[in-house]
C-alpha cells in the first residue's frame, strides 16, 4: 500500500473511533416539530430539483466542457443535490433535531470535514488528484469536505443569526 492509503485507512480508523465515543451514549430520539417537518420535505423537493436540473444541463453540455472524469461528475452532482437538502434544511433551522446537541453535530461536521479537505488536498498534491488533465475519481473526498465544511459554517451563521434575533 502507498502512503495516501494507509493515510486513508487511519483517518477511516480515527473517524470510526471518534464517532463510536461520540454517539455511543444513551441514545435519543430525533424529533422535529411541525415547523422544521415541512422544510424538510421541502428542502427534500428543492434538492430533487436542484439534482435533475444539474443532470440536464450536464447531458446537454456533455462530458467534453468540463475538466471532470465523469464517474466523479455523477458523485459531484448527487453531492449538490445532498448540499442543496443539507444548506436549505439548516438555514431554516430544520436540520438538528429539537433535543439534539447543536455543538455535538457541530464539532462532528467540522471535523469530517477538515480531515476529508486535507485527504483531498493530499491526493491533489501527490499528483493522483488528476489525471488526463481531468480531476480524477479520487479527489471525491475534496468535495465532500467542502460540503461539511460549508454546512458547518451555515449552521453557524444561522445560529449567530438567531442569537443577534433573540
Amino acid at each position: 500500500m502507498r502512503f495516501g492509503e494507509m493515510g486513508a485507512v487511519y483517518v477511516f480508523v480515527i473517524i470510526f473511533f471518534i464517532g463510536v465515543v461520540l454517539f455511543s451514549g444513551k441514545r435519543k430520539d430525533i424529533n422535529y416539530d411541525e415547523r422544521q417537518a415541512l422544510y424538510r420535505g421541502r428542502g427534500y423537493r428543492y434538492a430533487f430539483f436542484a439534482v435533475i436540473g444539474c443532470n440536464l444541463i450536464y447531458g446537454f453540455l456533455g462530458t467534453g466542457i468540463f475538466p471532470v472524469d465523469p464517474d466523479l461528475m455523477v458523485m459531484v452532482i448527487a453531492l449538490f443535490g445532498v448540499g442543496t437538502y443539507c444548506v436549505y434544511c439548516a438555514w431554516k433551522d430544520a436540520y438538528i433535531g429539537v433535543r439534539q446537541n447543536w455543538k455535538k453535530v457541530m464539532w462532528s461536521l467540522a471535523l469530517i470535514g477538515v480531515i476529508d479537505l486535507f485527504n483531498g488536498i493530499t491526493i491533489i498534491l501527490s499528483g493522483r488528484g488528476v489525471e488526463n488533465g481531468r480531476l480524477s475519481q479520487s479527489t471525491l473526498s475534496l468535495f465532500i469536505g467542502i460540503l461539511f465544511l460549508v454546512l458547518c459554517g451555515v449552521l453557524t451563521a444561522r445560529n449567530l443569526r438567531r442569537d443577534n434575533e433573540e
